[in-house]
């Protein structure tokens, strides 16, 4: 068996972006290879670690993410998912609670092709989750999402072949919807009163007002600390969040 030879590298683009790049050597030809690896020396060592696992089992990947012709495991389909722009335009939060699910995805369906996935295998899986990690539906509803998103890239790369994923028409039909496993309490007017004048005992002045700018607008921690003065609409009366918790941009009104 010929030596697996990887290394990472960073790249510095024109516009000042910085990236990730994985190069290794092809075993039969012995050319150097390129692909993309993220934003991250963490994700770029993880795609590292999963080419260098795929070189081993003696699988030839090609260059800059595109994979060899025939059927696509479902590992496969993440690995270049992980390329997309797709995902790359998440913020580092969003990646990060994204590959949790699809690194999940991997490790329960990661060695079979994609195309052979049938419905009750999807579901088998579903339920697994249920059982062993004691998901709620509206969770596994967030995985079945990832899995067909895979399934659009799949069509992509794969036209000619199946979407397994088509096949479940009704996700609520098999995982209804469930009443709410913990009581949301919101703050009364007394208890955040209370909780400003202990604030006001803070060294750094910047706290009180920024948990009050919190309290007011209902903004998640993320959100406010990635604004600038420019998403502010003093004269409309509106925030502008450029990306929410769904990647989505949405307006706020500014009490």
């Amino acid at each position: 068996m010929k030596a697996v030879r990887t290394f990472i590298y960073k790249k510095t683009h024109r516009s000042g972006r910085v990236t990730w790049v994985v190069r290794w050597k092809h075993p039969e030809t012995g050319q150097w290879l390129n692909r993309s690896a993220g934003r991250t020396r963490d994700e770029a060592e993880e795609t590292e670690d999963r080419l260098r696992e795929r070189l081993r089992r003696g699988e030839i990947p090609g260059g800059n993410g595109e994979m060899t012709d025939g059927p696509l495991h479902v590992t496969e389909l993440i690995d270049l998912y992980y390329l997309s722009p797709r995902f790359l335009n998440f913020n580092e939060r969003g990646r990060n609670g994204a590959r949790a699910q699809f690194e999940m995805i991997r490790s329960e369906l990661g060695k079979e092709y994609f195309s052979t996935l049938t419905k009750e295998r999807i579901l088998r899986f579903y339920l697994s989750l249920k059982q062993k990690k004691g998901l709620s539906h509206a969770t596994l509803r967030k995985y079945h999402f990832k899995l067909t998103i895979l399934g659009q890239l799949h069509l992509e790369l794969k036209p000619g072949l199946s979407n397994p994923l088509q096949t479940i028409k009704r996700f609520s039909q098999y995982f209804p919807k469930q009443a709410p496993t913990r009581d949301i309490n919101f703050l009364t007017n007394d208890e955040l009163g209370q909780i400003f004048e202990e604030l006001k005992k803070c060294r750094a002045k910047t706290i009180l007002p920024f948990i009050q700018f919190l309290a007011f607008s209902g903004l998640r921690r993320s959100e406010a600390l990635e604004l600038e003065w420019k998403d502010i609409d003093f004269s409309g009366g509106f925030i502008y969040i450029r990306r929410s918790k769904n990647a989505k941009p949405r307006q706020v009104p500014l009490e």
